[in-house]
């Protein structure tokens, strides 16, 4: 799978479903960092991992943390990592550490595929159809604002029950099958330093006038999380944003299901997303 065996390195092998990480050799806390550099992208956060450790002769504590940092990283979204083919000394260096004693241990590839098939999260409202949104959520944000979006654990919010925000942008989810909305809201203050980052300029104050940026991020995410999903045939149609803003502004979604949640933790504040499908 992939290129030869390196003597300190790694190798990653995305497929559709799950996301393969082979290590080779010692496994040196300098591989660690770039491994940490390379997995700190917004494809990392929405897939399962399975990291493979038939080649790796050791691990340092420098790559138990970055295992474990890439793991909290994609547990919010409701996926696992999971290690297989861990060798006796790779065993040990995960005994000595109390995060590594923690890692899910797997005996082959085929056995951690079946765990994490027997695991995925069962529901009308299927987890996977909000991870393109989130995705690129977080990708937005860094390209757009130079932020970095850190998503929490998603959460169910019942059918009827009202977002809170001071500025939101609501598009519609319409497709043959079903129809929706999705929704991000920020606080003004989150919002209005994230709007200063995107524009080179300083916005103190929420107004009419600088509300429409709120619109942008809104249509660039949709847009994004449209072209992934669609790609899976799901035949969303384009689709234009709605501003809200204002104090105690309530964006109350037209569903009579459930709707999933996912708050976001920023170096300037707190924001969420929204999906909610009728």
């Amino acid at each position: 799978m992939g290129s030869a065996p390196k003597l300190t390195s790694f190798e990653i092998v995305k497929s559709e479903q799950h996301l393969v990480v082979q290590l080779f050799g010692q496994m040196s806390p300098e591989a660690a960092v770039e491994f940490g550099e390379e997995t700190a992208s917004a494809r990392m956060v929405s897939t399962n991992v399975i990291v493979d450790c038939e080649h790796a002769e050791h691990l340092s504590e420098a790559w138990v943390d970055a295992l474990a940092s890439l793991e909290e990283r994609i547990k919010p979204a409701g996926f696992q990592l999971r290690l297989v083919r861990v060798s006796a000394e790779v065993a040990k260096a995960l005994g000595e550490s109390s995060i590594g004693q923690t890692f899910q241990v797997s005996s082959s590839l085929e056995q951690a595929l079946a765990a994490l098939t027997v695991s995925k999260t069962k529901s009308n409202f299927d987890v996977s159809f909000i991870n393109p949104f989130l995705a690129s959520t977080v990708e937005v944000l860094q390209t757009q604002a130079s932020t970095l979006a850190t998503p929490g654990k998603i959460f169910r919010r019942a059918a009827g029950e009202s977002f809170l925000g001071e500025i939101a942008g609501v598009i519609s989810i319409v497709s043959d099958r079903f129809s929706g909305t999705f929704v991000i809201s920020f606080p003004a203050t989150t919002y209005l330093q994230i709007l200063s980052r995107m524009l080179g300029e300083d916005y103190t104050e929420l107004n009419a006038e600088n509300s429409d940026g709120v619109g942008e991020l809104t249509n660039i995410i949709f847009g994004q999380a449209k072209s992934v999903l669609n790609k899976e045939g799901h035949s969303i149609q384009m689709a234009l944003p709605v501003v809200l803003f204002g104090p105690n502004q309530q964006v109350s979604q037209v569903t009579k299901k459930a709707r999933l949640v996912v708050p976001f933790q920023t170096d300037v504040g707190g924001f969420a997303i929204e999906i909610g499908l009728a």
